[in-house]
């Protein structure tokens, strides 16, 4: 009998979780007819040499059960922003030994006071007039959203980190940047929840993204459910949690001699917009690339006729580290026709119902 599909929260090797007293769950395949397991046994340790006897957090001993599903951790408290190893051995009909498995798990900010970050956004008197495409019912009714924040911070590590963890969040939907390459293969988060009472904030690893000398974090936040359109009811078609998006980040780098240094959203961060005119879920995309900064989102761009973030909020109590899987991508696939109507639009059929983002090439 071999264990398989450790997970915990629900999670396999989890980047983050909220959880003091975690749940852990596990599969098991036999080739034996009827096998069964009649007991199991967890140790966690914060090295995966301890699991082994050494400085063990918890060890549950042998536990007579069949139970696979939801074992609540329960050794020692544990720290935040950790990663924390764990062993399983499970027992057969017989009582003896019939397999075992490891796998960790990390935790994100447990105490709301380890939350130094600051909720920026844009200082309402920068807001550019928008420039719609062409004057049509789409276009009269997204005149009063702004674009999207372009939020930028340069810094520059004292010393390579042993490791380097970014939390983030926003009010809307936000994808983040470090040294120009795109953190993480979420799409839409943080997703939507009841913001007013919990927000969920994502967990990446970003060690082997930072480089010696200048570093940039920088962001693309749009209004999503927060301040965009949700449903479809005339009266009150969007801001209906808040007026505009603000993004929250938290970049925490370890140091070999035990030191850290944390680098949050505050005022010293730049916005402006850039190429995204507006971005909405329900009324879309306006992209004009020749507002696009090049390379604002890379070392040795000069932002000096950036406007300052606003700092728009101290509170982020209502903060929660997400507890499920992202949005992500799943597939691409090909157009199998493209065409136009007699507005002359162009009408693209994918041969199925999707929810995705266009890829194209214009030549």
């Amino acid at each position: 009998m071999t264990p398989y599909g450790l997970t915990c929260e629900q999670r396999v090797t989890p980047l983050g979780i909220d959880a003091r007293r975690p749940r852990l769950s596990w599969k098991l395949r036999s080739e034996i007819d009827g096998d069964a397991q009649t007991a199991y046994r967890i140790r966690v340790a914060r090295r995966p040499e301890d699991l082994e006897g050494g400085d063990l957090l918890w060890d549950s001993g042998v536990v007579p059960s069949d139970e696979t599903i939801h074992i609540v951790y329960d050794g020692a408290p544990l720290a935040s922003s950790t990663r924390f190893h764990w062993r399983l051995s499970v027992y057969d009909r017989s009582q003896r030994s019939a397999g075992q498995a490891e796998s960790w798990f990390e935790t994100a900010l447990l105490h709301p006071d380890e939350w130094t970050a600051r909720w920026i956004g844009r200082d309402p008197l920068t807001v550019p007039m928008m420039d719609p495409p062409r004057d049509t019912d789409v276009s009269r009714q997204v005149r009063h959203l702004p674009p999207p924040l372009y939020l930028r911070r340069s810094f520059e590590p004292e010393r390579q980190p042993v490791r380097a963890r970014l939390y983030a969040s926003a009010r809307g939907v936000y994808e983040v940047r470090l040294n120009g390459a795109k953190v993480g293969d979420e799409e839409l988060s943080p997703g939507w929840t009841e913001y007013h009472k919990r927000i969920l904030y994502q967990t990446y690893d970003v060690t082997d993204a930072l480089r010696d000398g200048e570093n940039v974090l920088a962001a693309v936040v749009a209004d999503g459910w927060w301040s965009g359109f949700v449903g479809f009811d005339a009266r009150r078609g969007a801001q209906h949690y808040g007026e505009a998006p603000q993004f929250v980040a938290q970049l925490v780098l370890d140091y070999a001699d035990g030191s850290r240094r944390t680098i949050a959203t505050d005022g010293t961060w730049r916005e402006r917009p850039g190429g995204l005119r507006y971005a909405d879920l329900l009324m879309g995309e306006y992209l004009d690339a020749r507002h696009e900064p090049a390379g604002w989102d890379r070392p040795g761009y000069d932002d000096a006729d950036w406007a300052p973030a606003m700092v728009c909020d101290d509170d982020t109590s209502v903060l929660v580290a997400a507890p499920d899987q992202p949005v992500r991508v799943v597939a691409e696939r090909p157009a199998e026709s493209v065409s136009r109507d007699p507005a002359g639009d162009v009408l693209v059929d994918f041969g199925q119902n999707l929810v995705g983002r266009v890829r194209l090439t214009l030549r």
